[in-house]
């Protein structure tokens, strides 16, 4: 049973704490954080915000973007390497760095993709696997609302894995996100 109503509107009633921009910014040269880190960091705020849901018939992408992907209780964001150095050139959803903000002041639209266990669709080597389903939401940051949502599973997985570890997975294994599926819907918003 989830909270009751009272409280979740009770908990969008706060504004959405725009976090500041000089945290972000690192110098590493002088025993600072790597140039992303600190907006990396910034994952578990920005995916976990209860936002209110406006959704719009012609919802688009506006200015520099954000993607927050949240799976298994773990908050990433997405576009940097993993050190927080430099951007990366995969896990993007297809977004380029020309278009990721770099710092929160600088988010006008933010993607949160939410993947949690699906149904269970087969089992390998005695363990049960499970699909995957990720919602994704475009958030208008500067607004503090959802103006989009969709979601994806993926079912499918590679039945073919000579290297699966049971004593891993003792809690099930649930197949990789419909990643292709994402990016081709963020291809297909419109931007502004």
């Amino acid at each position: 049973m989830g909270a009751p109503p009272e409280i979740k509107e009770y908990a969008r009633s706060f504004p959405l704490e725009k976090l500041d921009a000089s945290s972000t910014a690192g110098d590493v040269s002088r025993g600072g954080l790597p140039k992303f880190k600190a907006f990396m960091d910034t994952a578990p705020e920005l995916g976990r915000v209860l936002l209110p849901v406006n959704l719009s018939a012609s919802p688009t992408i506006k200015g520099k973007l954000a993607v927050v992907e949240i799976d298994g209780g773990q908050f990433e964001l997405k576009g940097f390497d993993f050190k927080g150095e430099d951007y990366a050139t995969y896990g993007t959803f297809g977004i380029s760095k020309e278009k990721l903000a770099a710092r929160t002041d600088e988010i006008d639209t933010l993607f949160r993709v939410i993947c949690n266990k699906g149904d269970r669709i087969s089992s390998m080597k005695g363990v049960a696997v499970y699909a995957n389903k990720c919602q994704v939401s475009l958030v208008d940051f500067k607004a503090s609302t959802v103006v989009a949502q969709k979601t994806f599973e993926n079912r499918q997985w590679d039945r073919e894995d000579e290297d699966f570890d049971p004593e891993l997975y003792r809690n099930g294994y649930v197949v990789l996100s419909p990643s292709q599926e994402i990016e081709n819907y963020i291809k297909t918003l419109p931007t502004s």
